[in-house]
């Protein structure tokens, strides 16, 4: 299963594609949010159950977004402060630390 962000920027939207089955599923976001600024990371659980998206809506303010695949009509979402958004970086090897 692969988990993805898609769109043109500050339009962006998530999907999902299960090879195995060859089938493509295009999610919303959470309730009340039409489109995403950005997505920063895109992580899945240790069992496979639970994709999280870090992404960017309103401007300047990451949230994590919690999608479970059992129940694919929950999404829980979780305001990130700069700090542990900055935590995420060791998991990128795109992003280069200014250090």
């Amino acid at each position: 299963m692969l988990a993805f962000s898609y769109g043109l920027i500050s339009e962006l939207s998530w999907g999902l594609y299960d090879a195995d089955q060859m089938k493509l599923t295009f999610m919303p976001p959470a309730e009340g949010v039409q489109s995403l600024i950005s997505t920063s990371y895109v992580m899945w659980s240790k069992d496979g159950q639970t994709v999280s998206y870090i992404s960017e809506n309103p401007s300047d303010q990451m949230k994590l977004y919690r999608y479970s695949i059992a129940d694919d009509s929950t999404v829980k979402v979780r305001d990130l402060t700069r700090e542990e958004f900055d935590k995420f970086l060791k998991f990128s090897s795109y992003i280069l630390n200014a250090s």
